[in-house]
C-alpha cells in the first residue's frame, strides 16, 4: 500500500522551493495517510523504501472540500494537467545497513 506523506495543492507557480518545516503561504493541504495535513518525513522500518515525488502543473485553481485525500485531488486535476514530473528516491534508516 502506498503511504502518502504530504498532499499539497494550489501552490503558487512562483514558488521555486519549499523551505524545510514550512507551509507555503496560499497553498492548500489534503489529508495524508496519517489522517492529517502535515508533512510526514521518511521513516521506513528496517529495509530500503522507494519514495515518489509527483508534481502536477494545472491550468486552474482546484476547488476541493476540506482536506481532500490524494485520489480526490488527482481526480480534480485530471482534466487540467499541463505538465507533470516525478522524482523517485530511495531511503533507508542508517542503522539498517
Amino acid at each position: 500500500k502506498t503511504y502518502d506523506h504530504w498532499i499539497i495543492y494550489n501552490l503558487s507557480a512562483v514558488d521555486q522551493q519549499i523551505a524545510e518545516a514550512s507551509r507555503p503561504t496560499g497553498a492548500q493541504f489534503g489529508k495524508n495517510s496519517a489522517g492529517n495535513d502535515e508533512y510526514r518525513g521518511p521513516c521506513p522500518p528496517t529495509f530500503r523504501h522507494k519514495y515518489f515525488f509527483r508534481l502536477l502543473a494545472v491550468d486552474t485553481k482546484l476547488e476541493l472540500g476540506n482536506m481532500p485525500n490524494k485520489e480526490q485531488t488527482e481526480k480534480a486535476a485530471e482534466n487540467h494537467i499541463l505538465e507533470q514530473a516525478e522524482l523517485v528516491a530511495f531511503y533507508e534508516q542508517p542503522s539498517s545497513r
